[in-house]
């Protein structure tokens, strides 16, 4: 039986924080700030597109159009349970990693009639997909593509030229790990409190 008020408030907040921790990173939040995945593709895009303007492999194509879709998407990429694409002459829905698209910018607030939002990258990825994709040539391949997407230099389900971007990095001296960008699934202070940094009188 724990007697300590102390000792419940620390384990209590603990517990709190792993469960945190776990939700954030396997699901049920979406949007910016904390929503890891979100994170993740982001981090990723921006290493790319350094990696992509060091090197300047010809198969990723022009490296200032590749880092200008990047920025913009900044504040733009999203996360769902599930991401879909609707066939355009089937109307057949099938899922998808992620989806791109140019959109008016949900974050626009309108101010008149005559005032509309500008039209925005944006990307979903689909939460129950992306999470599973552990190795980093792969996802690297997912972010390439989606970036690709948006500059209409590859469709939905063509993924050869990203791959090629990537494998061509690679070969350049690119290291397949150092171009993922991953969040650890714990926060500094819960590895703080594990440590025994942070104390509570």
């Amino acid at each position: 039986m724990i007697r300590s008020n102390g000792f419940r408030f620390a384990f209590a907040l603990l517990t709190s924080f792993i469960a945190f921790s776990s939700i954030a990173r396997e699901g049920g939040r979406e949007g910016h700030g904390g929503d890891t995945l979100v994170n993740e593709f982001q981090g990723t895009a921006d290493r790319l597109a350094d990696r992509i303007t060091a090197l300047r492999p010809a198969s990723c194509f022009d490296p200032v159009a590749f880092a200008g879709i990047v920025a913009k998407l900044d504040g733009r990429v999203f996360s769902k349970i599930v991401a879909t694409v609707k066939h355009p002459v089937t109307g057949e829905v099938s899922p998808q990693d992620a989806t791109n698209e140019w959109a008016a910018d949900p974050a626009y607030v309108v101010s008149g009639p005559n005032d509309h939002p500008p039209i925005v990258p944006m990307v979903t990825l689909s939460r129950t997909r992306v999470i599973e994709i552990k190795d980093p040539v792969t996802y690297a391949v997912l972010v390439t593509h989606e970036i690709f997407g948006l500059l209409e230099i590859e469709s939905t389900n063509e993924m050869r030229k990203s791959r090629a971007c990537v494998e061509d990095l690679i070969d350049r001296g690119a290291k397949a790990e150092e171009l993922v960008y991953r969040e650890s699934p714990i926060t500094s202070m819960e590895q703080q409190f594990l440590s025994g940094d942070l104390y509570f009188d």
